[in-house]
């Protein structure tokens, strides 16, 4: 059994990136709105909190091992055991940040 050429390992890395970036976004805005529920996110907040997001996730990626991949099954499992052991806390720590503006000192 061969490994998953390079295009097959960056397709499937990137819609992996892609989807867990959303879920997590979506996770975190949940918890933060049951925690504050006088705060609205406005859709453009919410844009801005997925961009960064996966701007995160994929630079954090560059720390991943794909090499010798032979299934996207594979890939999936190696990226979501990386993302749970390595990834997800940072990333939910920047979401809370852009989320949380800055406190304003009167």
């Amino acid at each position: 059994m061969g490994s998953l050429s390079k295009d097959e390992l960056l397709s499937g890395l990137t819609n992996l990136i892609s989807s867990k970036a959303t879920a997590t976004v979506n996770d975190v805005i949940r918890s933060y709105q049951d925690k504050h529920p006088d705060v609205e996110i406005e859709p453009e907040l919410r844009e801005e909190v997925l961009e960064q997001a996966i701007s995160n996730l994929t630079f954090q990626s560059g720390h991943l091992r794909i090499s010798s991949i032979s299934s996207s099954d594979n890939l999936t499992e190696r990226f979501n055991n990386w993302f749970e052991e390595d990834a997800k806390s940072s990333l939910v720590h920047t979401i809370n940040i852009i989320l949380d503006p800055p406190k304003k000192v009167h």
